[in-house]
């Protein structure tokens, strides 16, 4: 298992620049970061899922994660030849003293 905080920041303001060719986009953004982070936790499992404490979010694939997640266990599952895929949890959200 591991477990981390995922700051979490604010954004200000976003500009898109350009489409790549690899359906990426190039921009420039503004953002700040703000007293809150989220604590994710990370298991081994047969395949990619995940919970949330926070009921209004979607934890299926239409979810950000999920989606970023399931993007990279495609390509680094090929390379390194993986078969487990992974269990994902936002446990928390939490608001953290931050020094000035």
């Amino acid at each position: 298992m591991l477990s981390e905080s995922a700051l979490v920041k604010i954004n200000l303001g976003l500009h898109i620049i350009r489409r790549r060719t690899n359906g990426y986009h190039d921009l420039v953004t503004v953002f700040n970061p703000i007293r809150w982070d989220d604590r994710i936790t990370v298991n081994p499992a047969e395949k990619i899922s995940m919970t949330c404490t926070d009921t209004i979010l979607s934890s299926g694939e239409d979810n950000l994660a999920v989606c970023g997640y399931s993007t990279f266990w495609d390509s680094a599952s090929k390379l390194l030849h993986l078969y487990w895929g992974c269990f994902f949890a936002i446990t928390e959200i939490k608001y953290r003293q931050t020094r000035r």
